[in-house]
């Protein structure tokens, strides 16, 4: 049976990449002594958690994923 979620994984995956590099650079930013203005470790733990859920959602829609307009092989 084929797939075919109403939103594309792939943009899930997309997105949730993005959101990591963001916090990343949150992170970056704080080991170089810029320390914490508006986000401190609940609301890191929370953005975590976010993109998290969201790779995770992404990555099991891909599993049997296949875009629309395309038949799979015959097995």
């Amino acid at each position: 049976m084929c797939n075919h979620p109403p939103e594309d994984p792939r943009d899930g995956l997309q997105g949730g990449a993005l959101a990591l590099a963001g916090l990343r650079d949150l992170v970056g930013d704080v080991r170089q002594g810029g320390g914490f203005d508006q986000t401190g470790p609940a609301e890191l733990g929370e953005l975590l958690d976010m993109v998290t859920r969201r790779i995770e959602r992404a990555a099991d829609q891909l599993q049997d994923y296949v875009p629309r307009g395309v038949t799979p092989p015959a097995e």
